[in-house]
């Protein structure tokens, strides 16, 4: 795969649930900080490292169609020797499932929630420049994640946006560290 510098933007995620209002304590669940490159379609790559309470942490490389996830829920699935899996999905890793419902850096999302969009509990920050900064939803976790730990929550994600235009270069790992076999 080549590597082509391109303009791109830094990308920061807090993930926090709560439960009823008699619950005060709300955590943070996940965090994730990435880069995205973009080319002249949109995101052509990305680069997002996830912290969640409950995992390791984990990264994901997408390059193209391509992504590579390393660590979190695919340390113990690989073959010895190797440290990335390599699949055709997957472009945020396990932690996208958790993330940010509204991405302000695919273009067609972007221009329809500035000429249609109309904001429920949700927050859109631009910068001094019209650029998405800051982005702030909320919605119901029953029946959406495969658990029922998160029934009766709310999840909150606040996502930061910084450094619109800024080089960018993602290159995927060695080779020699890549897999196509997991255990599972």
């Amino acid at each position: 795969m080549r590597d082509i510098p391109r303009s791109g933007i830094r990308r920061c995620e807090i993930h926090e649930s709560g439960g009823d209002k008699d619950e005060v304590d709300l955590r943070a669940e996940q965090s994730r900080k990435g880069t995205f490159q973009f080319n002249a379609k949109g995101i052509a790559a990305s680069d997002i490292t996830t912290d969640q309470r409950v995992l390791e942490r984990e990264r994901a490389i997408s390059i193209g169609k391509t992504s590579y996830l390393s660590g979190g829920m695919w340390k113990n699935k690989l073959p010895e020797g190797k440290t990335w899996y390599k699949t055709g999905g997957l472009p945020s890793g396990g932690g996208g499932f958790h993330g940010q419902v509204i991405n302000p850096a695919e273009p067609k999302t972007l221009a329809a929630l500035v000429k249609k969009g109309r904001l429920s509990g949700s927050t859109l920050t631009f910068n001094a420049a019209g650029l998405v900064s800051r982005v702030r939803s909320s919605y119901a976790a029953t029946g959406v994640l495969d658990t029922n730990g998160y029934d009766g929550k709310t999840i909150t994600v606040d996502s930061r946006f910084t450094g619109w235009g800024v080089k960018v270069s993602i290159k995927p790992p060695n080779p020699g560290t890549v897999s196509t076999k997991t255990s599972e």
